[in-house]
């Protein structure tokens, strides 16, 4: 491929040239950097209206928006979120999508904003996380909503843990794929056990839910979370005098 005669062609408005360029950019430097530049001709294939610009591009916003989490860039959380909002509404203008195109590129829009809510729950922005996803349902997410309602009266530690069913039984565990996630099931674990001691009355319980979730959750930040507040039961702080160890 003569690189500079694509170039010109994509910037003549050839959607296909676009993608090439993109393509060509990403393989020559196969890093952030490379993938930055590479979206740019992405971003001009989909606003040319070719599909494969909408995924490449959406694709790219998720490695970006999953990145904060792994580097623990947290600050970023929320202008990654704007930029995937921003394609994924053009994404639903376009009118030339297949059906599965449509669909490919949504799903990886919402895996994307997923993460940026857990970025968020884990940077101490709860309430922004909440919004995000206060009228989706499904466990994910329902787990990252409860783990971060602010919890101001019993109501709200009410509501927090009817959405948090699916770490109770352990769904939740076995969806989790890095250590922010594991810090999101340990907060939530934290507003179970807080349920049944504070709504409930019954400290027995609350300390049994902490252990159920420390067990499955693997070495780490998260795990570590539980385990402290279960000492805060094993030294009676709770009126939990009766648990050794």
């Amino acid at each position: 491929m003569d690189i500079e005669l694509t170039k010109k062609a994509a910037e003549e408005g050839d959607a296909d040239a676009c993608i090439e360029v993109g393509k060509w950019i990403y393989e020559q430097k196969q890093n952030a950097q490379g993938m930055r530049e590479a979206n740019k001709w992405y971003e001009m294939a989909a606003n040319l209206g070719h599909p494969q610009g909408y995924r490449m591009v959406i694709l790219g916003k998720k490695v970006f928006a999953h990145a904060t989490t792994q580097m623990a860039a947290y600050q970023e959380a929320g202008e990654a979120w704007n930029e995937i909002a921003d394609w994924a509404d053009k994404m639903r203008k376009l009118i030339n999508c297949s059906d599965d195109d449509i669909a490919f590129a949504e799903d990886e829009f919402f895996d994307a904003c997923y993460h940026v809510g857990v970025c968020m729950v884990c940077a101490d922005q709860a309430d922004s996380a909440y919004n995000m996803f206060k009228n989706v349902d499904n466990v994910k997410v329902n787990v990252l909503k409860g783990a971060a309602i602010k919890i101001n009266s019993g109501e709200d530690l009410i509501n927090s843990y009817q959405l948090l069913s699916g770490l109770e039984d352990l769904e939740y565990i076995s969806m989790i794929g890095d250590k922010a996630e594991e810090i999101v099931a340990a907060l939530g674990a934290l507003r179970i056990s807080a349920y049944y001691r504070l709504i409930k009355n019954d400290s027995d319980q609350a300390f049994s839910s902490l252990d159920k979730v420390a067990n499955a959750l693997d070495d780490g930040t998260g795990k570590n979370i539980i385990v402290d507040e279960m000492q805060h039961y094993k030294k009676g702080l709770f009126g939990g005098y009766k648990y050794s160890g």
